[in-house]
C-alpha cells in the first residue's frame, strides 16, 4: 500500500470518527461544549452562512456558463424549416384537438385582438423546434 493511500485511509477514519461523535452528541450538549470552549457562536453562524452564499453563488455560475454553452450551440445551429403541407396540417390538427389552448395561444402577445392565422409561423416554428410537428434542418426529416 503506498503512502497517500495509507494517509488518505487515516484521513477517512478521522473523518468517520470526528462525524460518528458529533452525530452521537444532542444539540444541547453540543452548544454547552462550544460554549465552554469559547466558541463564538454568532461568529459561527455567519461563517456557515457566508459559505453558504459562496457555494451558492459558485452553483450559480456554473449553471449559467452552462446555459451559455447550450444557447451558443442552440444558435449554431440551421433554423428548421417547415415541411410543406406537412407541418401546417401537423399544427392545424394540433389545434383542432386543443380548442381552449388554441383560442389563448397567443392572445397575450396580441393584445387580446387579431387572428391565430397572423402569428401561424412563430407558432409552427415553436412547434418544430418542440418536435411536436416535422421540420427540415437539423434534427427535422
Amino acid at each position: 500500500m503506498s503512502d497517500d493511500k495509507k494517509a488518505r485511509d487515516r484521513l477517512e477514519r478521522m473523518d468517520d470518527f470526528v462525524l460518528d461523535d458529533l452525530s452521537s452528541i444532542s444539540d444541547e450538549e453540543l452548544l454547552k461544549e462550544a460554549i465552554e470552549d469559547g466558541v463564538d457562536l454568532e461568529e459561527v453562524g455567519r461563517a456557515g452562512l457566508a459559505a453558504l452564499d459562496r457555494a451558492q453563488l459558485v452553483v450559480g455560475r456554473r449553471r449559467m456558463a452552462a446555459i451559455r454553452r447550450e444557447m451558443e450551440m442552440d444558435s449554431r445551429k440551421p433554423p428548421m424549416r417547415p415541411v410543406r403541407g406537412a407541418s401546417q396540417a401537423s399544427l392545424r390538427g394540433i389545434l383542432a384537438r386543443n380548442q381552449e389552448a388554441a383560442s389563448k395561444l397567443t392572445m397575450a402577445a396580441r393584445n387580446e385582438t387579431g387572428s391565430l392565422d397572423d402569428d401561424a409561423e412563430g407558432i409552427m416554428a415553436d412547434f418544430m423546434e418542440l418536435g411536436a410537428i416535422p421540420g427540415e434542418g437539423e434534427g427535422g426529416t
